[in-house]
């Protein structure tokens, strides 16, 4: 206290008019209170880049917001806020109070209910993290927002280790609309809890546990609308609940409506209902999105996956990748997706949208593995290729990479080119798309001279016509060529065939034996042009 004092700053902002700003001239510091600061007029906190804590030392609460004040905090941590009785361990906000909360760390902070914070008022939190904190007395170990809280948002958060077994935040019919967006809730006694009007998007929810309804979930009255989200690895030992999601009504508030479109809802555990279960009161639709195990879950929709796994990869601590093999990859309906993912990567640079947060990038993996469909064209993610089986042999589960590696790049072909590998059948009638990012397509070479170049016995061969049809996907240039009876090699290149290169990706298979120095493989005169073969690659040589 005193003079230079945070209590004190915030007692000089209350006493005036106006909005005010506060900040802070020392790092690295951690300022203890003996008591909590009430905050009832405009202002801003701003602890960039100064590291600065703020503690309870778990007797006190730390704010309170009283009246009718619009507060920023930013960069701030609260931790061991711990009131004597009542709600809101670090912060207590009012309902006629707006709290915007950003880059802050709310930690070990216990209450009755909103371990964090709880507010009846305005809330919005952004970019912050929250673990280890507790409701002792009922939920929202790290966040409630009470009855008649208007549209509460969070946004590019974590939830971990908040220990509550009723969920890490919980929204209690609150008024408007409700968003929850790129965030994350992993370890804690449940994820998420509560009835209104609620939007969850681009949220992966993992590894919660709770004995009092979802593992990761638990709705209530209102309208909860899920559009890529994964949800997976969830428990609830709740012998009426569901180790994903469940949805319950009731007569007075009215019913639960859950609504899912591009989400994966897999790897979730109970004892009768694994992903996800609706009682009394409650519907839930599912459109576009994977459920692995729907036992016991009814609902209603069309174009999902059921009963199979989304080969999902090994939890970041963030976010749960997609596998090279999954079939939640270009599965989502474009008309629902994001621009973006959970992480902020594109959800546009490829051919189509992948089921649930999680979108995959050329950077994440070169290769996709997918069965062809014989109805219409399934594309592979960043490969950029689409392939459609249109009454040939069965390829099987097909491999697609794409390479921008040459040993020797000709001057005639688009940046990169594709290996691709089926796993059966050798007769093959089908119809493969090719498509280049902007950028891929070097100077000098016109989109209107590009043709389909296929490597295979030794040589580059043009098929298809001469005259593509090109098409915009996303930002994207394709054309698809038809009757293609056999895998190997390609890329999009002018009217002259590839030459003079070694392609790194090819396999034993379709690549030109390594001999030892060089030796003729093949003497052919045509038109005056010996064709050699050595080690590392073609090359051309003229009289």
């Amino acid at each position: 206290s005193g003079d230079g004092s945070l209590r004190q700053a915030i007692s000089n902002a209350n006493a005036f008019a106006g909005d005010d700003t506060i900040t802070f001239n020392v790092n690295n510091a951690t300022i203890l209170l003996s008591s909590e600061i009430n905050l009832t007029s405009n202002m801003t906190i701003d602890g960039s880049g100064n590291s600065i804590t703020l503690s309870g030392g778990n007797t006190t609460r730390i704010f309170n917001l009283t009246g009718s004040p619009t507060v920023a905090l930013i960069d701030l941590t609260f931790t061991s806020g711990h009131p004597s009785s009542g709600n809101g361990g670090a912060i207590l906000a009012s309902a006629t109070s707006t709290l915007n909360v950003t880059d802050s760390t709310f930690t070990s902070n216990i209450a009755a209910q909103g371990g964090g914070i709880y507010t009846t008022g305005s809330l919005t939190v952004t970019g912050s993290s929250f673990s280890g904190n507790n409701a002792t007395g009922a939920t929202g170990s790290a966040i409630r927002a009470h009855t008649g809280a208007p549209s509460p948002t969070i946004t590019d958060s974590t939830f971990t280790n908040n220990a509550s077994g009723a969920y890490a935040v919980w929204f209690n019919l609150v008024t408007g609309t409700a968003s929850i967006s790129n965030s994350v809730f992993s370890g804690n006694g449940g994820g998420f809890g509560g009835s209104g009007t609620i939007n969850f998007t681009n949220n992966t929810f993992t590894n919660n546990n709770s004995s009092v309804g979802g593992g990761a979930l638990y709705l209530g009255s209102g309208t909860h609308t899920f559009t890529n989200n994964t949800i997976s690895g969830n428990h609830s030992n709740n012998s009426n609940a569901a180790g994903g999601i469940y949805s319950i009504g009731n007569s007075t508030d009215g019913n639960a409506n859950v609504i899912l479109r591009n989400t994966i809802l897999a790897n979730n555990t109970h004892s009768a209902a694994p992903d996800c279960r609706s009682g009394t009161l409650s519907s839930i639709t599912v459109n576009d999105s994977l459920i692995e195990d729907p036992t016991n879950c009814v609902f209603t929709g069309s174009n999902n996956i059921t009963l199979q796994d989304p080969n999902l990869g090994a939890f970041t601590g963030v976010y749960l990748p997609l596998n090279p093999d999954s079939p939640a990859i270009d599965a989502a309906n474009a008309a629902n997706c994001p621009t973006t993912d959970q992480r902020g990567e594109s959800r546009t640079a490829d051919l189509a949208c992948d089921m649930g947060a999680y979108e995959m990038q050329y950077a994440d993996s070169d290769t996709v593995s997918r069965p062809a469909s014989a109805s219409a064209l399934t594309t592979f993610g960043p490969t950029l290729v689409g392939i459609q089986n249109n009454g040939g042999d069965d390829p099987g589960v097909i491999t697609v990479l794409k390479s921008f590696t040459w040993n020797t790049q000709p001057d005639n072909t688009i940046d990169g080119y594709w290996t691709i590998t089926p796993s059966s059948g050798s007769t093959y009638n089908l119809t493969l798309q090719l498509c280049y990012a902007p950028g891929e397509l070097p100077a000098g070479l016109n989109e209107a001279d590009l043709r389909f170049w296929r490597y295979s016995g030794g040589v580059w061969s043009q098929v298809g016509p001469a005259s593509l049809t090109w098409t915009s996907v996303n930002s994207n240039r394709c054309a698809s060529v038809s009757g293609i009876t056999g895998f190997s090699s390609w890329t999009l290149g002018g009217s002259d065939a590839p030459t003079a290169l070694t392609l790194t990706a090819f396999s034993a298979t379709s690549v030109p034996g390594a001999w030892e120095g060089w030796v003729i493989a093949l003497l052919l005169i045509l038109g005056g042009t010996y064709l050699w073969l050595r080690r590392t690659g073609l090359i051309t040589k003229t009289k």
